[in-house]
């Protein structure tokens, strides 16, 4: 059965062609997009999803922000932050915010990687 992926990114766009991507995977499913930090709040404890993907910069709510109220909206549900910025201070941060990792947009190879190390407790 495949692992169920949550996206959340402000840009249409990106949530299309990440959707994309994972739905391509064998292993992988979309469990549902959310456009906000507000909407995955509201949709996420129903998606039933293995893992969350987002976005680090939206308005209104951060992805920083957002990933520390899942921990308490979806506890246990591993969230991993990405993001067009580059960095040491990204990264570290995202996981002082409670994210299992930090992965750079336009490598989707590397969110894949993290993806799946994320699901298999890497």
């Amino acid at each position: 059965m495949p692992h169920r992926v949550f996206l959340v990114d402000d840009s249409p766009l990106m949530l299309e062609l990440y959707g994309e991507l994972i739905e391509m995977q064998a292993d992988m499913s979309l469990a549902g997009t959310a456009g906000s930090g507000h909407e995955a709040l509201e949709t996420l404890p129903q998606a039933q999803a293995d893992v969350a993907l987002v976005d680090v910069s939206m308005p209104h709510m951060s992805g920083l922000e957002l990933v520390e109220r899942i921990a308490k909206a979806v506890p246990g549900l591993p969230c991993i932050l990405f993001s067009a910025h580059s960095g040491d201070s990204y990264a570290r941060r995202a996981i002082e915010a409670g994210a299992r990792g930090y992965v750079e947009k336009g490598d989707p190879a590397a969110l894949l990687a993290a993806v799946r190390g994320t699901l298999d407790g890497v």
